[in-house]
């Protein structure tokens, strides 16, 4: 990519305004029935922000890396896992070097009708060498790290029938307890070559380690409760209504942090509630709550509602609040305007940035064996800057079609939107 304002001045989509990082790489990979392994090599293109003084620092390059996978069934319920690798990191600035990791897990699988219990067992193993290379300090050159990691989920689930307004429903109650225990291990020679922390979310609080990559490994002894309650619709077996609540809590100080990153202060984590449902065959809803008990205050809101009484009736009305950097409206709508008419539109807005992040606006007139669609799109793609598109396109049913085609960026702007041909 020869100019790094490429995306922001001619991109259609608000994720893709923001890349800033170009994957190059190559890989051979094989698969057989219970092991698979991969060779690769991945570098990357940095592109820099014109309008920002900070300088985004480029991502490790992977040159190369080999992967190897194993699951195999050793008993009744056994499973044995590996997740093993051997990389060579390198960069133009930071220290290099390479890193070898295994990861052996051995599960048990104890089920009946109405629950479950598995637990589990791992030795998290892994090897550095690292080079005294581009005027960077090395402390040690040779770092082994060995983590055990116990952990042991379960969950029952209990069901009742029961009617309302007429109507038989089912409704289920699952209970869900996770607990991981891994020791500490001084970590902080260990060079950070690929790895974050996980955002927090209900996936997140069912994983043994909060950072994905090799190079941190956390220290825990941790207890996650779930409840999930579902009530299902007994004819059609429709799931009306999902209520998800759960936290996690802490017997012990987390030490294992990444560079500059604080270690946790609390004893549990945030609440996380989530709803969603099919609550008529026309209306869906759903949201998420994440509250901080610590402050008493919510950090994420978020709440979606779509409205589809047929193909080509569409309606969405989304709202997300994220602690106090995200605040956001979302509205987008297909809809029949007269015979042979669609009209489709987009609002995006931010109230704590106080501009429109995308605002689309678009027709199509079906004239049976062809159509003529336009739209007109506006999006954010830097605090102050935006950028208009406009699209319009002739379509000749079988044949093909002349002009710009929105319908990729309709499809990503009007979630359920439908070309008034495939309708």
């Amino acid at each position: 990519m020869s100019d790094d304002d490429y995306f922001r001045d001619l991109s259609n989509l608000v994720s893709i305004t923001s890349v800033s990082n170009l994957n190059r790489e190559v890989w051979l990979s094989t698969q057989h029935r219970n092991w698979s392994a991969e060779l690769r090599a991945q570098s990357f293109q940095t592109l820099q922000d014109s309008t920002s003084t900070t300088r985004i620092v480029e991502p490790y390059a992977r040159l190369p890396q080999a992967r190897l996978s194993m699951a195999d069934t050793l008993g009744p319920g056994l499973e044995f896992n590996l997740q093993a690798e051997a990389t060579r990191f390198s960069h133009v600035s930071l220290i290099e070097g390479a890193r070898v990791l295994a990861y052996p897990t051995l599960r048990k699988r104890f089920t009946n009708a109405f629950g479950y219990i598995t637990p589990q067992i791992g030795w998290h193993t892994s090897y550095y060498a690292l080079d005294e290379s581009n005027n960077q300090l090395v402390p040690e050159q040779r770092i082994t790290r060995n983590v055990p990691i116990v952990s042991l989920d379960s969950g029952v689930a209990f069901d009742r029938p029961f009617r309302f307004a007429g109507t038989d429903y089912a409704q289920t109650l699952e209970p869900r307890v996770y607990y991981v225990y891994a020791p500490y291990r001084d970590q902080s020679n260990i060079p950070v070559f690929d790895t974050a922390q996980l955002d927090f979310g209900y996936a997140e609080m069912f994983t043994e380690n909060k950072f994905v990559g090799g190079d941190r490994v956390n220290d825990a002894n941790q207890l996650t409760v779930a409840v999930t309650s579902r009530f299902t619709e007994a004819a059609s077996g429709l799931e009306r209504l999902q209520i998800t609540l759960g936290q996690r809590y802490y017997f012990s100080s987390q030490q294992v942090t990444l560079p500059g990153v604080a270690a946790r202060t609390s004893n549990s984590t945030d609440v996380l509630v989530a709803v969603s449902g099919q609550v008529t065959q026309a209306w869906r809803v759903a949201g998420g709550w994440q509250f901080d008990t610590q402050n008493g205050t919510a950090v994420r809101q978020n709440i979606s509602t779509s409205y589809r009484p047929g193909q080509g009736r569409v309606l969405n009305v989304g709202y997300n609040f994220i602690d106090q950097n995200t605040e956001q409206v979302d509205l987008s709508a297909q809809w029949p305007l007269a015979r042979r008419w669609y009209g489709m539109f987009r609002y995006n807005y931010s109230y704590r940035d106080n501009k429109l992040v995308e605002g689309l606006a678009g027709l199509e007139y079906n004239g049976g064996c062809w159509l003529l669609r336009g739209a007109f799109q506006r999006l954010a793609t830097k605090d102050t800057e935006s950028t208009d598109s406009f699209f319009i396109q002739l379509e000749l049913n079988g044949m093909g079609s002349i002009g710009s085609n929105p319908v990729s960026v309709l499809k990503q702007s009007v979630p359920g939107y439908l070309p008034s041909n495939e309708l």
